[in-house]
């Protein structure tokens, strides 16, 4: 294997991760860059087979943001190709981002979500506290006996079905994440 065609990785990761690597490394006598590159590797290999096309979410704040150990290892040039053309899909900012995910995610029974999920989250999110500001402002028209056009009712109706439809869409898409977390072990 010719090293120069090998591209070199930093990757900063927390005490806790760190440990753990360090007990495998232990318990298999197998240096800590093929072990970071053999998860990575496992976790490609899944997402080829799944051939999973959806993004991943990301939940940072979760993750401890004090990395105090560093990493660096070597992968082949199509693994970073690779990862690059997930990043787009998953919504990282960076390779070490990505490997970060991957990884955190390999260790840990509770997987994190990527940054597009929660993105699709919160906007639905801010759509449905819309929709019930429109409806808010019907209700007080209601209670204050100021009289309703006709307008005001159908605008209710629309919002009680939006808001229907919003809760379908939330559910079905906490669904496919939920079940897509669950795959991902």
């Amino acid at each position: 294997m010719n090293k120069r065609k090998l591209n070199l990785i930093e990757l900063n990761v927390g005490d806790e991760l760190y440990n753990m690597l360090k007990d495998i490394k232990k318990i298999t006598s197998i240096p800590l860059t093929k072990i970071v590159i053999s998860i990575l590797n496992e976790k490609l290999e899944q997402i080829k087979e799944l051939n999973y096309n959806k993004e991943f979410i990301e939940d940072y704040k979760n993750i401890d943001d004090t990395f105090e150990t560093q990493i660096r290892f070597r992968i082949k040039e199509k693994e970073k190709i690779f990862l690059e053309e997930q990043l787009k899909k998953t919504g990282n900012k960076s390779l070490t981002s990505e490997i970060r995910y991957r990884l955190i995610n390999s260790i840990y029974k509770n997987k994190y979500f990527l940054p597009i999920e929660l993105k699709e989250l919160s906007n639905l999110n801010f759509q449905i506290k819309r929709i019930g500001l429109n409806i808010n402002s019907i209700y007080k028209k209601v209670n204050f006996k100021e009289e309703l056009k006709s307008d005001d009712y159908t605008n209710l109706q629309n919002s009680i079905n939006e808001v229907n439809e919003k809760l379908d869409l939330i559910s079905n898409e906490i669904k496919d994440i939920l079940k897509f977390a669950n795959n991902r072990d």
